[in-house]
């Protein structure tokens, strides 16, 4: 093999060595730590696998103090008024006004104290509403009757009432629960599976 111009083998062999040495002292003085890195290793894999994801921006839980709701950018879920952002077009009112819904009468028997309603309207004639209310916290069976009499199909369960009913080109939906009632109503475009993702935020 040839050799290379400048070296000294009577220095390279020691250093050689000398490194050799010194990989092997911290390899050594590393042992004591093995057992703890591999238990590190197995419980991060273990929560890895075994621990729901949570998606960022939208609580496992609803809002967690629905008093913090004082305006329209507080009613949606991060990742849906993202969406909305994106879209883009859309003009937003921000009212007190009641569910305009095709029961009247639901509005009437409920008589709700609206916290806050959110219209959205497009050039394309498509139109995003949505209202959080209170209510009597026994509402549900006067309002499910009322809603089947104008045709909603509903369902109830775990104390959850949805009431859904197709109109004027778009989908009105309801969602009542120990006191508070939502409403939604969406012609057009919308966020994907907007109303249960509002429901679950808002509602838990």
């Amino acid at each position: 093999m040839a050799r290379i111009p400048g070296r000294n083998s009577w220095i390279a062999v020691p250093a050689g060595l000398i490194c050799a040495g010194v990989v092997g002292a911290l390899l050594w003085f590393s042992l004591p730590m093995m057992p703890v890195a591999a238990a590190w290793v197995g419980q991060t894999a273990h929560r890895a696998l075994t621990e729901p994801l949570v998606t960022m921006g939208e609580p496992a839980h609803g809002v967690a103090d629905l008093e913090a709701v004082r305006d329209c950018r507080d009613l949606y879920p991060e990742n849906v008024w993202a969406e909305l952002q994106w879209r883009g077009e859309g003009l937003l009112a921000q009212t007190t006004d009641p569910p305009s819904t095709a029961a009247t009468t639901v509005v009437e028997a409920l008589a709700p104290t609206v916290r806050l309603t959110c219209a959205w309207s497009y050039p394309d004639g498509g139109s995003l509403v949505s209202t959080l209310a209170d209510v009597d916290v026994d509402a549900a069976a006067v309002a499910q009757a009322g809603f089947e009499g104008a045709g909603f199909t509903c369902t109830s369960d775990s104390g959850i009432l949805r009431c859904t009913l197709a109109r004027d080109g778009g989908l009105e939906e309801h969602v009542l629960r120990e006191g508070l009632w939502l409403y939604v109503f969406t012609k057009g475009w919308s966020p994907g599976d907007f109303a249960s993702r509002m429901s679950g935020f808002v509602l838990g």
